[in-house]
Parts: structure tokens; sequence; C-alpha cells
């Protein structure tokens, strides 16, 4: 989540429980195919994605990501990408885009999968160790 979130941060996170709302932006916690991870919420379930040129569009619309630096574009790999979030799944992405595993890799992912909510990067509660 560099440059959000560097290694040896630590953050607080909240719990998140089922009837609890998640939103664009949301940074949260969720166990992904292959780990733990901390990821930000691009997309809600109805919206689709589409990666392009090395920018991110949201619904057909260009999304502004000031949360990534401007000289970072997505990766090229996942260009073309298009991923649809279906009903009570997420489409989730790190802010470091060129070392990040996200929803263009494995697609989007479900509800169930998210932990928690981070709340709070300058208090102790979670220790980012990695990517």
């Amino acid at each position: 989540m560099s440059p959000t979130l560097v290694s040896e941060q630590c953050v607080r996170v909240r719990a998140l429980f089922r009837w609890q709302r998640i939103d664009r932006g949301d940074i949260v916690t969720l166990r992904d195919p292959t780990s733990v991870a901390i990821k930000r919420v691009i997309g809600i379930p109805g919206d689709t994605l589409r990666l392009w040129m090395g920018y991110v569009y949201l619904n057909g619309i260009r999304l502004e990501e000031s949360y990534v630096p401007t000289d970072v574009l997505t990766a090229a790999a996942s260009a073309g990408a298009v991923l649809a979030a279906g009903p009570d799944e997420y489409i989730v992405m790190g802010d470091n885009r060129w070392e990040s595993q996200d929803s263009p890799d494995y697609g989007p992912i479900r509800r169930s999968c998210i932990r928690g909510r981070v709340r709070n990067s300058n208090s102790c509660g979670f220790l980012i160790n990695q990517e």
C-alpha cells in the first residue's frame, strides 16, 4: 500500500461486521487467495472496472487517484483487463501498483474475505510487514 502505508508502519484495524457498509476508497484488510493483505477498495457491487493505458476506469470514467503518485501507472501486465463486481463482490487494489497483486490478478473478492477497515495509521494495532 506504499506510499499511503509503508513497511513496518503500525495501523489500527476495526473489525467489520456483516451489516457495515464498505465504500470505494476504504482501506481494508482481507484474506486474498494467498495471504492476509491490506488493499484499497476500488469497486463495489455492480461496478465495472477497466484498466487501460496505465489508468483505471470505473464505470467508464477515468478514476482520479490522488493516493497513487502521479508518476506511477497501473501495471502494463493488467492492461485491458475488465472486471465486474457481482453482488457481494469488491474490486481491490494496492496503491503501489507495480508491486501489488490485486483484483486484476485474481478477480473480485467476496465480502466475506474482508476482515476489517484501517482506521488510524498513526497508532499500533496491526504491523505492516509487506506490500
